[in-house]
């Protein structure tokens, strides 16, 4: 076999990515892809056991630094990081997460049934911006499932600028554009896509 250099990892796959938009992958590769290439407003926690490391039940923060939810479970308000970008330089506001969810809502893909899920049916009443670091979530009904959706790749957060500059009046959300092409929130960027090759 070619030698591989030390800084690269090589992975095998029986299947190619499907899309590269989050909220519409259904293959393992395109799973892979999303999973390295966003991040979500929260994430689980992890935990060591020996050389490895675990997620558990556990909620922690990616992109919130912190959240409260009211006492009737029906509010939860997210504090950003300070200082978040996208791959591209754009700053990653409460905005974008705003946009994230509306396009997951009314963009034609699977990640509505999730908001069903979270109670939420009108994100422009229910997804509030209140300031640039600052997103509230206005429920209809407590969901304990709320932060655990949260988690899911399918929910990682969008760069509203750049998805706007590619939307087109047949393709409002660019769901198009998004297939093959990435505005990364996560640890790595794409460098390159060759469907049936590799990336």
């Amino acid at each position: 076999p070619p030698e591989v250099p030390k800084e690269k990892i090589v992975i095998a796959l029986p299947a190619d990515i499907d899309t590269l938009d989050p909220q519409g992958f259904k293959s393992i590769p395109g799973y892979y892809a999303i999973q390295n290439l966003y991040d979500q407003l929260l994430d689980y926690e992890l935990e060591a056991y020996g050389d490895h490391w675990y997620t558990t039940e556990g909620i922690r923060g990616m992109m919130a630094d912190e959240w409260e939810v009211s006492e009737d479970g029906k509010t939860i308000t997210f504090h950003l990081r300070e200082g978040l970008k996208f791959a591209n330089g754009n700053p990653l506001t409460a905005e974008d997460v705003v946009y994230t969810f509306d396009r997951a809502l009314k963009g034609g893909a699977y990640t509505g049934i999730l908001l069903g899920m979270m109670t939420i049916s009108d994100v422009a009443t229910q997804v509030e911006a209140v300031d640039e670091q600052t997103v509230v979530f206005h429920l209809k009904e407590a969901s304990p499932m709320m932060l655990k959706l949260l988690v899911l790749n399918v929910v990682s957060v969008l760069d509203k600028e750049t998805l706007d500059s590619h939307a087109t009046t047949d393709d409002p959300w660019a769901n198009e554009w998004m297939k093959t092409n990435t505005v990364e929130s996560g640890p790595y960027v794409l460098k390159s896509l060759t469907p049936g090759v590799g990336w």
